[in-house]
């Protein structure tokens, strides 16, 4: 029995809100041919329409999402208008991707919008690659989620292109990101800028700023011997680069002093696929960032849920790492796979400073049934315990012996302050 995750600060007063976070935010194949399939065509305003479908993958749980004051996930996926998975690599190494028309109304094509395969590799066959249509941003936003993590090993899915048409579609939704910097912002930096200039995004929820990272550990065209040079995707450093490594965590550090934050939540895509258990280093690279200033860490890319701990850092600052949330939606067979959770964190600011006070999850799974209007496949994001108990028997007995049961959140409760 796993005993439950309590912060010491919990029963201190002063301004309190709460985090919410989700893992990956998968489009595959499946889930866009349903989001297709459930646009709802009565809605006359050409964008509503158009994200009507992907809302209705998070439709069961858009209550649960917005609970809290500020909500984040990991986008995995490119939602590049028009561009094509062919590609070619110009003469300043820029990874390009053809662009076509595609017909209105048409969020999945299996081409442009779906999911499509790079060329197959030793080691890495089929690996897969996405795209998204720019509509799934405005649904996102409709929702409640008020920052997507852009920096994860599909972000160049369709290129250095991709990544400013991504980022075009998230500003034009009004959706703020972190993890990726798009061409011309590039361009524009001066030497006289911070280092963290275009790392962070810094929100400022109820007086309390917060400054939010987004890194990723590869990217998938590593695979195919391609080196991104460009700075547009945020690169974590490798074990053998103690120098960048140094540098990382000066940024960290930096922010953490700066007397305009104050807490620091990173997103880091780190891991190996389907891979549930900790690796030593990956545990002594989150302390080292935690103790640099970071006061919460939100893994993804494993696309299986993996443990939660709360660590106490050599300033004594009591900090949060869940090493992955899993995947959010997904077209994964398997439980591990399709198990995942909502994360609500506690944050409480007073005159002693800002510091976690609770933390709870509520266990997710994809659900998959038939759309009342038209009889097709719908793809849907399901609070597991809103069902009978042994549906998703399995599913909520994964996250419970990974996370254990004294933080468990129940659907449709009220948040009491602090959370426990």
């Amino acid at each position: 029995m796993k005993t439950p995750i309590v912060f010491r600060r919990s029963n201190e007063n002063g301004t309190q809100i709460t985090l919410t976070a989700v893992g990956d935010i998968m489009m595959q194949e499946e889930t866009q041919l349903a989001a297709q399939n459930a646009i709802d065509e009565s809605i006359t305003d050409p964008k509503g329409q158009m994200s009507s479908g992907f809302r209705t993958i998070f439709e069961p749980v858009e209550s649960d999402l917005t609970r809290g004051d500020l909500l984040i996930g990991n986008l995995e996926t490119p939602i590049a208008a028009n561009l094509l998975p062919q590609h070619t690599i110009t003469s300043d190494n820029k990874y390009i991707c053809e662009s076509i028309e595609v017909p209105e109304g048409t969020i999945y094509d299996g081409l442009v919008y779906g999911e499509t395969k790079y060329p197959i590799r030793k080691f890495r066959p089929g690996l897969p690659n996405f795209n998204t249509h720019p509509s799934l941003a405005y649904a996102l936003k409709d929702i409640g989620f008020d920052i997507v993590s852009t920096a994860n090993n599909h972000t160049m899915d369709r290129g250095h292109n991709g990544i400013d048409r991504t980022i075009e579609s998230l500003r034009s939704a009004g959706l703020d990101f972190v993890g990726t910097n798009h061409s011309e912002d590039i361009q524009r930096k001066t030497t006289d800028e911070s280092p963290a200039e275009g790392l962070y995004i810094r929100k400022n929820i109820q007086e309390i700023r917060i400054a939010f990272f987004s890194f990723t550990n590869f990217l998938n065209q590593e695979f195919l011997g391609f080196r991104d040079h460009s700075k547009q995707v945020n690169l974590l450093p490798r074990k053998n680069q103690p120098q960048r490594r140094e540098s990382f965590l000066h940024v960290i550090r930096s922010i953490k002093e700066d007397p305009l934050v104050d807490l620091v939540v990173i997103s880091m895509h780190w891991g190996i696929d389907y891979v549930g258990w900790i690796f030593p280093s990956q545990r002594k690279f989150a302390y080292e960032i935690l103790n640099a200033g970071a006061d919460i860490l939100l893994g993804h890319h494993s696309h299986v849920l993996q443990p939660m701990e709360k660590y106490l850092t050599v300033d004594g600052r009591e900090t949060f790492i869940i090493y992955s949330l899993g995947n959010f939606t997904t077209d994964m067979p398997g439980i591990r796979s399709q198990t995942s959770i909502i994360l609500y964190l506690g944050i409480t600011k007073n005159e002693a400073g800002t510091f976690l006070t609770g933390m709870q999850y509520m266990p997710v799974a994809r659900h998959c049934v038939r759309n009342p209007k038209n009889g097709k496949k719908c793809i849907q994001t399901v609070a597991i315990d809103r069902f009978p108990h042994e549906e998703f028997h399995r599913h909520r007995k994964r996250a419970i012996r990974l996370l254990g049961p004294g933080n468990l959140n129940i659907p449709d409760t009220d948040f009491s302050y602090p959370l426990p």
